[in-house]
């Protein structure tokens, strides 16, 4: 039904620039294979401006704004994956290991061996900006974690994990209240000005509203540790306490600070670029 569109849209490619672009513009963004390590430790490199940070000392890799300021998943979803990856044989679980290895691997972009030769095989000429492939990759490793989850024998633990999960959706969704009702309502923001400032505020607010779920968890391990002592379950409720707070850290290292430090009227703008942006987001 969609071939219509999609031959006109292959038509349309075919007459842009995205038909003549090169390996060096294609691989401009790569996602340095060091940076793996912020799946589990956002930030443990620095700042998002990794040229100036040691990953971009070990990496070579250019001073420029990451396309993904954050890679973190958890060391709490991994786990689960790798549990509910080890649970059963069937082909749809190696089937999602295989297009989760494939994404990660392809988001290496230029610091993969044969990066120019890849891009030789049909359709990955029309690529750009490999480390966008780390987007795929999440939804192989959530499903995986999925199956972690409905593997646990114990049907008390898997309804706590998945009351965590429920309430982590419930605190996003109020996040996203306070940014288009409460806030801007509050502060008497007029609507469309001083956008991206209100936007940067709600995201450090979200982030210290994730951070809280420490508390709750805390709780919840005290209770975990006196009813379920096996090794695998403490190391499991112990990530559960870890995940909020380095979430926490994902989320804040993608706020600039001057905005967070700024009173939202008086947004600073370090280009002629940066002011267009602010004034007309």
């Amino acid at each position: 039904m969609s071939s219509p569109h999609t031959y006109l849209l292959i038509q349309m490619i075919r007459d842009s620039d995205r038909r003549a672009i090169d390996a060096v513009e294609a691989g401009m963004w790569s996602l340095a294979p060091l940076r793996l390590v912020e799946l589990v430790a956002p930030g443990v490199f620095g700042g998002p401006e990794l040229g100036g940070s040691l990953l971009g000392f070990i990496a070579g890799t250019e001073q420029r704004v990451p396309f993904l300021s954050s890679i973190y998943l958890g060391g709490l979803a991994l786990a689960l994956a790798l549990y509910g990856f080890s649970c059963g044989e069937s082909r749809r679980r190696h089937c999602l290991v295989v297009m989760a290895a494939f994404a990660v691997i392809f988001a290496f972009g230029r610091f993969l061996p044969g990066f120019e030769l890849i891009r030789c095989l049909p359709g990955f000429s029309l690529l750009r900006y490999p480390e966008k492939a780390m987007s795929l990759a999440v939804i192989p490793i959530c499903v995986l974690a999925g199956f972690g989850v409905s593997a646990f024998p114990i049907r008390g633990l898997r309804r706590w994990v998945l009351g965590l999960f429920v309430l982590g959706g419930v605190l996003t969704l109020l996040s996203l209240s306070l940014h288009f009702g409460v806030l801007p309502w509050a502060q008497g923001y007029p609507e469309g000005k001083d956008e991206l400032a209100l936007q940067y505020r709600v995201v450090a607010a979200a982030a210290c509203l994730r951070g809280g779920l420490v508390v709750l968890l805390g709780a919840i391990v005290s209770l975990g540790m006196r009813r379920w002592p096996q090794g695998s379950l403490r190391l499991l409720l112990s990530l559960a306490i870890l995940d909020p707070a380095l979430a926490n850290q994902a989320v804040l290292r993608m706020v600039p600070l001057y905005f967070l430090r700024t009173s939202p009227i008086q947004v600073p703008a370090s280009s002629e670029k940066s002011r267009v942006a602010t004034e007309h987001p």
